[in-house]
Order: C-alpha cells, then structure tokens, then sequence
C-alpha cells in the first residue's frame, strides 16, 4: 500500500506561486496554492488596494515577447512586441484556467503565521480569516521579492502640507492633475511614473542621487535589447563574470555606455544621468522609452536627491536648490522582501545591523528545515524573472521529490558563510542592491541541474552536445543562438522535470517570429523601424503546427 503523497501549502499566487503549483501537482504531491488577491498574476494583476503592491497600468514588460512566455504556454501571436502589464496578468490568468490549476487555488487568504506543530513533524499556518490553523508537511513561500516598501523619513517630512506616498499607492495621473510633483528615485518603477505624471501635472520633478544608464527597449537599429541575449552568449557573460570580474564589469559598462550613446546621443549633464555607477558598483540599468524624451521636452525636470522640506510645500535639493509650490512626493524607493511571517522557520545572520541576511542555503532553503521549507523569490540573477521563478521551483519539486538532492547541514551552511560577506560588501556600497543577489554562473548551473532542464548538458560543451549539434545543426543553433526563450526549460527530457512536447515547435516559431521582425527592420516597413505605433509586429508567413491557447488569444 502505497503512502499519501505529502501534502505542501504554496503562499503566493504570483509567476512564482504559479510555477510552484504546476511543478508540484506535476510531481505527485497533495498541493494547495493560497491567494490574498482575487486573481492570479501577482504584481501584474493591477490593484487599487494600498496594501497590495502591483504595477501600474502603463508599465510594459522589460523583455520582448519572445523571451517571456511560460515554458509550456506560448504568447499569442497578437501580443504586442513588448507586453503591457493589464495584458501579462490576463494572460496568466489564463494559464492557470487552461491547465486546471485555478482548482488547487484558494482566493482571498492571507496567510498571518507559519509555525511548527507540538510534535515538530509538520507546519502550521494560519490565515487571517480562519479561527484554526491548518497542517502541511510543507511550506512554498512565492509571495514575491517587492512585498514591504522602503519608506525614507525626509528631514522636516512633518511641515509638508502636500502628499507624499509610495509607489504601492500610486494608481493613476489623473488623482495629480495640474499638481507639482516629485518623484523620488531612479529605479524602473520611479521612471514609469515620473513618464505617467506627465500627462496631467503642472510640473513633473525626478530627484536622484548617483545618476543611472538608461536604455530603450527598442535600441537605435530597431531591434529589441534582447535580441542580442541568446543562451551561449548569457553563459558566457556569466562565466566571464565569475573568473574575471573585473573584466566583465569593464566591457559590460563599455558596452552599456555605448547603447547608451548611440540610442540618445550627448544627454543634457543637467539632469544628472552621466556619468552613472556602472558594475562594480552593483549598479543596474533602467529600461525606459520616456525618461529621455520627456527630460528633452522639458515635461520633466532631472534635480538632485531631496535634502529636507523646509515649509509647507517648498523643498531643498542636495545642491542647495528650493523646489516651492510642491504639492506630492511620490516615494519610488523599491521595496524588501519580506519574511515576517516564516520568523519560525528561518534563522537570521546580521554582519550589518542595516542589512540582516536570512540563512537560505542558494537562497531558497533553510538549513534547518530543507526537505519541508522553501523560498522561491529571494534568488537573484540576471535573468528573466519568469524564467528564474520556474527555474526555482522546478529545482524545488525535483529535490523535494527525491530526483535530485542537496549536501549536506555543513555544506549549506558554509556555502552562507562564504556568500553572506560578499552580498553584505554589495549592498554596502549600492543600498537598492537586492538582498538576494547571486553570482549567475555557478546558481545557475547549481539550479538548472537540480531541476532536470538539460541545457547546459546539450548546448555546452559535452559529448551529449556535440551530438545535437551534429545530429540537428539547424535547431541546435536555433536554441544556442538563436532567441533565449523560457520554451528551452522543457526541451530535454531527462527523468526530472517534465518536458513539453510542443518545445520544439514553440521555439521554431518563436525564432521565425524574431526573424520576420529583424527583416521587417531591414525593410524598414511595418512603422518605424519595423515596429508598428501600437507595439505590434509583422508575423512570420511560415506556419509551425503549435496549438494555442484560444483562451489566451481571446485577450
């Protein structure tokens, strides 16, 4: 007779949450998923609630389409180049409608505690609307990495008599029409609502600090950043990183600043953005169509960081400026993960009272509780989002299913001891720095062997590899240099996480769709550059028999 599979809670519905779910249920394991929000999607289901982070209506995914897509779930081909967030929660939605698992989701629980039982063999973990908690062998944490805003005090923040709020409650322009506004803050987020602003104040402020690169997502020649990012050249920039450094924090700001330039040309030293910090400095850039427009056409002004508020609605600048007759500041000041309710389950190292560290073994397990506790959205790495989430829980599903395995108690704790000092170095020198960063190399070939993809196997440098390669050149070459699409993470199969057998067609298609794009650029037809105003791009006239989802095109 055999035993009952063990029974796991997911908290968080978000790509993480989702992709947890799916990879669980796929394993065997009695799962239920848990929602605080009616809906699926995470911070790409727009909310109005204070309390609920989300993005806001304008917000467009940093990657084009070809490089987002869940690895077993293709886009539509009428999605625009670059997916809008009202349209990626639809279409995550979706995802969980069309596979069946929206009925292991409970809507509308937020979960307040998570602690052991009196035996100390399973989890208890309380909600908010329920009396009594209840029992799981297992606990998924996936309720993302922006979940507690970062709140600044400002100097004399209480003689203001205008408004200030964080990005978490900004929702529309409209509520500031005709209003002086600042945004606080240089990150993705602040440039999206500095760019909303526009459209109704009377004068729009970002304040900033240290500057930043700022990239288009369509660069000069008309092709998407992401173009260039196929999986041999991913792997190598991370291995580059890891054995020199220094080098490749050399050539990526050559090569950043060279985009820059050539999608800009000389900027306005006003405003502050060069030069920049660059990798060294921890320092990422920030994705935006807008900023640099908007600064030309004097729809925004770049001024230095906030110093204090010095009278009901004048503000002093760093450099001595007054800012007078503001009546909001908008905080786009980032977020922290939080953990608060896993305080039973984790343990805490503090090398700097600012920065405390959880201890997560690769930043996912709890040394003490590895085989029943799991943190999906902590990890960091350049990657897509999506795509490392996936990643994460894959590797999740297949440890806790007994096909692939961690070391030992001692092992994961020295590999903490010896990642700790340098993150807390990192965040030292860039605050907005992710707690969870990693180095990608030797993360992401820990977490792709742990989950079972194949990829390094078959498109590195092997026997397995050479064989593809010499066996199927066309598509090998389609999946090592072609578009890096989430599609390959279900390519291979090999005994672990499952495989799609509509992988190999979704990447043909997906590199077809890029290659009627790239020659549209060529013909400089279709809009500007190939790209129609609306973001919408030619389609490939070859047909690749894939089956899509006509709940998805239905958006």
């Amino acid at each position: 007779m055999s035993s009952k599979p063990a029974t796991i809670a997911v908290v968080g519905t978000g790509p993480a949450g989702v992709s947890a779910l799916k990879n669980l249920l796929d394993e065997g394991f009695d799962v239920t998923a848990f929602e605080r929000r009616p809906n699926v999607g995470g911070v790409w289901t727009l909310s109005e609630d204070p309390d609920h982070v989300s993005t806001i209506h304008c917000t467009k995914y940093q990657t084009s389409k070809f490089s987002c897509p869940i690895a077993d779930y293709p886009v539509p081909d009428d999605f625009p180049l670059h997916v809008t967030a009202p349209i990626w929660g639809k279409y995550w939605q979706s995802y969980v409608r069309d596979t069946g698992l929206e009925a292991y989701i409970e809507f509308n629980k937020t979960a307040t505690s998570v602690r052991r039982n009196q035996l100390d063999t399973k989890w208890l973990l309380s909600f908010k609307d329920e009396e009594y908690p209840r029992e799981f062998d297992k606990i998924v944490w996936a309720t993302g990495c922006d979940t507690v805003p970062k709140m600044p005090k400002i100097q004399g923040q209480a003689r203001f008599e205008g408004r200030i709020l964080h990005s978490i409650a900004y929702n529309n322009a409209e509520e500031f029409q005709d209003q002086n506004v600042i945004v606080l803050g240089l990150g993705n987020t602040a440039a999206d609502i500095a760019s909303d602003l526009t459209s109704q104040t009377a004068k729009t402020y970002l304040s900033h600090r240290r500057g930043a690169k700022i990239l288009p997502r369509i660069n000069n020649e008309g092709k998407p950043l992401d173009f260039s990012s196929s999986w041999s050249a991913t792997r190598l920039a991370f291995w580059l990183s890891e054995y020199v450094p220094k080098t490749y924090a050399k050539l990526t700001d050559w090569a950043l600043s060279k985009m820059v330039a050539a999608a800009w040309g000389p900027q306005d030293p006003a405003w502050g953005f060069e030069p920049s910090p660059g990798c060294e400095d921890y320092s990422t850039p920030v994705i935006s169509d807008d900023i640099i427009p908007l600064c030309r056409a004097k729809k925004i002004e770049p001024v230095a960081a906030v110093k204090a508020i010095i009278g009901p609605k004048m503000v002093q600048l760093e450099n001595g400026q007054l800012l007078d007759d503001v009546d909001a500041i908008v905080l786009g000041t980032g977020y922290e993960n939080d953990f608060g309710v896993l305080n039973d389950a984790l343990t805490w190292t503090i090398i700097d009272p600012k920065f405390p560290l959880p201890n997560l073994y690769q930043n996912v397990f709890p040394p003490e509780y590895p085989d029943s506790i799991a943190c999906l959205c902590y990890p960091m790495v350049p990657e897509s989002g999506g795509t490392m989430r996936d990643l994460t829980a894959m590797a999740v599903a297949q440890i806790w299913a007994g096909k692939s395995s961690l070391p030992d108690t001692q092992t994961m704790w020295q590999w903490i001891y010896e990642y700790q000092p340098w993150l807390t170095h990192g965040r030292q020198k860039f605050t907005s720095h992710y707690k969870g960063k990693l180095k990608p190399h030797l993360w992401l070939k820990w977490v792709h062997e742990c989950a079972g993809t194949g990829l390094y196997e078959n498109l590195g440098w092997s026997s397995a590899a050479w064989s593809f390669w010499w066996k199927d050149r066309k598509f090998y070459n389609m999946c090592a240099n072609g578009v890096y699409t989430p599609h390959l993470l279900r390519l291979f199969d090999t005994g672990k996480r499952k495989a799609w057998a509509g992988a190999r067609a979704a990447i043909i298609k997906v590199n077809e769709d890029r290659d009627a794009l790239l020659e549209a650029v060529k013909r400089n037809v279709g809009g500007e550059m190939g790209i129609g105003k609306d973001g919408s791009v030619a389609s490939s006239t070859t047909s690749v028999n894939v089956k899509w989802s006509p709940a998805v095109t239905r958006l």
